[in-house]
């Protein structure tokens, strides 16, 4: 919920309080915010500017913000030409969230803005662009245009859910900040928490493609007893099969009714190195079951684990 036009109005008187000091210092918050503070006689105030999605608004501010380690570009350019000026006015376009402040020789800050979000404009006497925070879209309109908003938007322009009108001059900005400072930790809250299932779903993902690739390995474990009773079975065989045949049909002694088996080959090899692969591989498995199972153990843990923390709502935020 951005700020409407209702209550931009109710938020004027308080900002007025700008008028004849000067601008002192400029800070960047964040890449969707600029912060002045504006000196007056016995004080300074302080107005936050907010172009975000759904956030966007101005209002009086008590607190200095933390200055990110690169300031924007457009920050920079409001250094050079701003700081130091003094504010001459304020305006507004009624009815439509248009906010503009008036400086020394002609230059003027433009705050305009949509539920996708705004943009705060640094104007020259003409009403030429020098800069602009975020970057300018082909359909944002332009920062001094007076068309009036589709009636469809009426009622959200003309609604004042916070109820600012029932509070006194000096009581509205600081409403305002607390209900976009509790907005913004709930949606750093959900953002985090975004965050984290992403995470966790990347890794289970992860744990089950190992965790099939281990279950494989402890088939191949299982098979183990197999490849050595082929070798077994197919020394019985000597001198019956003819190199580079593709299989063997060997009486199984281990079958109580000694019924034959057929047993694959590598035509590539004779029977003795056959029957050398077949032991090669049983030993290969036989030795890893140890370790395979420990493994497979492991891995259907950490399965187990993260799909347990996926069901688990986060933690709050400290």
């Amino acid at each position: 919920m951005t700020l409407g036009s209702r209550e931009l109005e109710l938020l004027t008187p308080e900002l007025e309080g700008l008028v004849g000091g000067s601008l002192r210092e400029v800070r960047c918050p964040s890449a969707t915010a600029v912060w002045l503070e504006v000196r007056i006689p016995g004080e300074n105030l302080r107005v936050l500017f907010e172009t975000g999605p759904n956030e966007s608004r101005v209002h009086l501010v008590t607190e200095k913000p933390a200055q990110r380690e690169r300031p924007t570009a457009f920050v920079m350019l409001l250094r050079k030409h701003v700081v130091g000026a003094r504010v001459v006015a304020i305006s507004t376009l009624p009815g439509d969230r248009f906010w503009r402040l008036h400086l020394q020789a002609g230059l003027s800050l433009v705050l305009r803005w949509r539920r996708a979000g705004g943009n705060l404009y640094l104007l020259d006497e003409s009403g030429a662009i020098l800069g602009s925070l975020r970057p300018r879209t082909p359909k944002a309109p332009a920062p001094l245009d007076d068309t009036p908003p589709p009636e469809s938007l009426r009622a959200a322009l003309d609604a004042d859910p916070l109820g600012l009108a029932q509070l006194e001059v000096g009581q509205r900005s600081p409403v305002v900040a607390k209900h976009y400072g509790e907005r913004s930790a709930e949606d750093e809250a959900q953002q985090q928490d975004a965050g984290r299932d992403r995470t966790l779903r990347r890794a289970l993902k992860s744990a089950r493609r190992k965790l099939s690739r281990i279950e494989a390995d402890a088939a191949k474990v299982e098979d183990a007893p197999r490849w050595r009773r082929f070798g077994e079975l197919l020394q019985s065989a000597y001198g019956k099969i003819d190199r580079g045949a593709a299989s063997a049909r060997v009486q199984d002694f281990y079958d109580p009714e000694l019924a034959e088996v057929e047993i694959p080959l590598d035509p590539k090899l004779d029977l003795g190195a056959n029957i050398e692969r077949y032991f090669r591989r049983y030993r290969k498995y036989a030795e890893a079951e140890d370790t395979v199972l420990e493994r497979l153990e492991l891995a259907q843990s950490q399965v187990n684990a993260l799909s347990a923390a996926l069901e688990e709502p986060a933690p709050p935020l400290s």
